[in-house]
C-alpha cells in the first residue's frame, strides 16, 4: 500500500509540474520549446490518470478521484486530449463511489462527464452516466433529485431508441412520484409505459406489472368512479390482463374499496401475495388505499 501511495504521490508531483509548465512556459520557452502548452497539457493528464490508478490500488479512493479529476481537468485544456476528459471524469466517479461519504463528488463527476459527452453528442454515454447519478441520489434518500436524474435518463434512452433502459427509468420515476403522494401523475405515467410495452414484443410481458401499478395509484386517489374505469381501461389495453394475477388483484381492490369491505380488500391482497410477495411499493400503495377506505379492524398482511 506505502509504494502505490508513494508513486501516485510521484505521479501527481510530476503531472503538476507539467501543468505548470504548460500554463507558465516562460518567454524563452513559448518560442523555443518544441512541446506545446497543449501537449504538456495532454502529458498532465496522463500522469494524473496514472496517479489516479495508483491510488486506487492503495485503496485511497478520495485522492483517487481527485487525481482523475485533475486528470479531466487538464484533459479539457488540451485540444488533442479534450476526448479523455469524460472518461477520466467517470474514473472519478467509480473511485468517489468506493469512497465513504463520497456521493456528492461521485455525483459531480458524472454531471461534468455528462456535460462533456452531451457535448460530444454521445448520448448512450450520458443516459448511462444518468442513470448511476439517479442511483446515488435514490440511494442517498435524495429523493426529487433522483426522480430529476431518471426523467432525464430516460430521455437520453428514448433519444438512443433504447427502448427497454428508456422504459425502466420511467418507472422509477413513476414510482418516485407515487412515493412523494403523486399518484395522479405516477398513474399517468404508468400508463404510459404500458401502453409502450404492449406495442413491443420484447416488453409486453412487463406491462400487466406497470398496469397494476397504474391501478393501484388510481385507487390511492381513493375516488371509486376513477378506479372502475381505470380497470376497464387496462383491460381495453391488454386483453388477458382480467385473467391475470395482477388482473385479479386489481379487479378485487376495486370491488373492495366500492364496497368499502376490508375483509375483501385483505381476501384479495392474500392472494396476491401468496403466489408472489407483495413487493414495498406495491405493500404502501395498498395501505393508503386502506386507510382512505376508513375502516376499523386489522388484518395479518397490512
Amino acid at each position: 500500500m506505502a509504494d502505490h501511495t508513494a508513486t501516485a504521490r510521484r505521479l501527481h508531483d510530476e503531472a503538476s509540474a507539467k501543468l505548470s509548465g504548460a500554463k507558465n512556459p516562460g518567454f524563452f520557452r513559448s518560442i523555443f520549446s518544441s512541446t506545446s502548452a497543449a501537449s504538456r497539457a495532454e502529458e498532465a493528464a496522463e500522469l494524473f490518470a496514472k496517479a489516479g490508478a495508483s491510488y486506487k490500488l492503495a485503496k485511497r479512493y478520495e485522492d483517487a478521484g481527485s487525481a482523475y479529476r485533475s486528470a479531466a481537468a487538464a484533459a479539457e485544456a488540451s485540444a488533442d486530449a479534450a476526448y479523455d476528459a469524460p472518461r477520466y471524469y467517470a474514473e472519478a466517479a467509480k473511485a468517489y463511489k468506493a469512497a465513504p461519504a463520497a456521493t456528492a463528488d461521485a455525483v459531480s463527476s458524472l454531471e461534468d462527464a455528462v456535460r462533456l459527452y452531451s457535448q460530444a453528442a454521445r448520448f448512450s454515454q450520458c443516459a448511462r452516466l444518468k442513470k448511476e447519478v439517479a442511483e446515488l441520489h435514490e440511494a442517498a434518500g435524495a429523493a426529487a433529485d433522483a426522480e430529476a436524474a431518471y426523467a432525464t435518463a430516460a430521455d437520453f434512452f428514448t433519444g438512443e431508441d433504447a427502448k427497454s433502459s428508456a422504459s425502466a427509468c420511467h418507472v422509477k420515476v413513476a414510482g418516485l412520484m407515487a412515493t412523494r403522494g403523486a399518484h395522479a401523475d405516477a398513474a399517468a405515467l404508468y400508463e404510459a409505459v404500458a401502453a409502450e410495452s404492449l406495442a413491443s414484443a420484447l416488453l409486453k410481458f412487463g406491462a400487466r406489472e406497470q398496469l397494476l401499478m397504474a391501478g393501484l395509484c388510481v385507487a390511492a386517489g381513493g375516488d371509486a368512479i376513477a378506479m372502475r374505469r381505470a380497470v376497464e381501461r387496462y383491460e381495453g389495453l391488454d386483453g388477458s390482463l382480467a385473467g391475470t394475477r395482477e388482473g385479479k388483484l386489481l379487479e378485487g381492490v376495486v370491488a373492495a374499496a366500492e364496497a368499502g369491505d376490508v375483509d375483501a380488500f385483505t381476501a384479495a391482497c392474500v392472494d396476491y401475495d401468496s403466489i408472489g410477495k407483495l413487493d414495498a411499493s406495491k405493500t404502501a400503495l395498498l395501505l393508503v388505499i386502506k386507510k382512505g377506505m376508513k375502516s376499523e379492524g386489522e388484518d395479518d398482511l397490512l
